[in-house]
């Protein structure tokens, strides 16, 4: 059977140990090229390959992930971020590892938002903050975690009130229901409130409380559509901490349903803690279908 025959140019030299200069080489034909080294440049376009092999690997490391910078197409290279705080995969504890997320996951679990944070200088009256651009149509739901960041000793420690709302068409009035338990009195149930108006009657959401204990507040029915008409509701579970009194609380607040409410934030009122006993009060937020 004949073989495949390369024919060279007559410009072709030949080198000492038989390699060939492809610089002075015009290969016309050839199906395989084969040759201890090739001295020169290739030039023309290769076959873009469609895929690559895989190898299975469940040991414990951390595996980069690679990416490209451009869209699908041939010839895209591939990059991995090596640098502080990556994103990897372990295979070992199928554990993905990344500094920050950003997106609706589909999973309806809760997702970290932002932190925000406001000083409060101890007085004799209440002190008005806000909480604002918390919120979005990005998710139905909300909470808020507060707490303070310093571990203070006061005579006197703060509770919470829901002050206003912020955003536009936002509910103005409120029903505030719930139950409390102290140690003093352990089958207190608290007062309902109708109506009330935040702006001149804030409803307490949070009762006093020791520095070390977070309030956690729920926000329902944020981030619905402006089409549906739904009641915007609040609960707060928090515990008291007062000197000689213990117990808990668990309130909930009901908000006339307004159409096309945009909610942003809220405005929070916090009571005398008596002058001095200052703190930054951090508010985690999380989103959640």
């Amino acid at each position: 059977m004949s073989q495949p025959i390369l024919y060279l140019g007559a410009t072709a030299k030949v080198i000492a140990d038989g390699t060939v200069d492809l610089n002075t080489a015009s290969i016309i034909n050839a199906t395989n090229i084969t040759a201890s080294s090739i001295t020169g440049a290739l030039t023309g376009t290769a076959s873009n390959t469609s895929g690559i092999n895989t190898i299975s690997d469940n040991t414990n490391n951390s595996c980069y992930i690679p990416f490209t910078k451009s869209t699908a197409g041939t010839s895209r290279p591939l990059y991995v971020d090596d640098t502080t705080g990556p994103l990897t995969y372990n295979p070992s504890t199928s554990t993905l590892t990344a500094t920050n997320f950003s997106g609706l996951l589909d999973t309806g679990g809760l997702v970290y938002l932002q932190t925000a944070t406001a000083t409060i200088s101890g007085s004799a009256s209440a002190v008005t903050f806000n909480l604002a651009n918390l919120f979005n149509s990005t998710y139905k739901n909300y909470r808020i975690v507060l707490s303070p960041s310093t571990q203070l000793s006061f005579s006197a420690y703060p509770a919470y009130s829901l002050y206003a709302f912020l955003g536009t068409s936002v509910p103005t009035v409120g029903i505030l229901g719930g139950f409390e338990v102290t140690s003093s009195s352990p089958t207190t149930v608290s007062a309902i409130y109708s109506s009330q108006t935040f702006a001149t009657t804030p409803l307490v959401i949070a009762v006093s409380q020791s520095i070390n204990h977070q309030n956690v507040i729920e926000i329902e029915n944020v981030g619905y559509a402006y089409t549906q008409l739904q009641q915007v509701g609040i609960k707060c579970k928090s515990f008291y901490g007062n000197p000689g009194v213990t117990g808990f609380s668990d309130r909930s607040i009901t908000c006339s349903g307004l159409s096309g409410c945009t909610i942003t934030g809220l405005t929070l009122q916090q009571s005398s803690i008596g002058s001095g006993n200052n703190m930054v009060l951090s508010a985690t937020v999380y989103g959640y279908k």
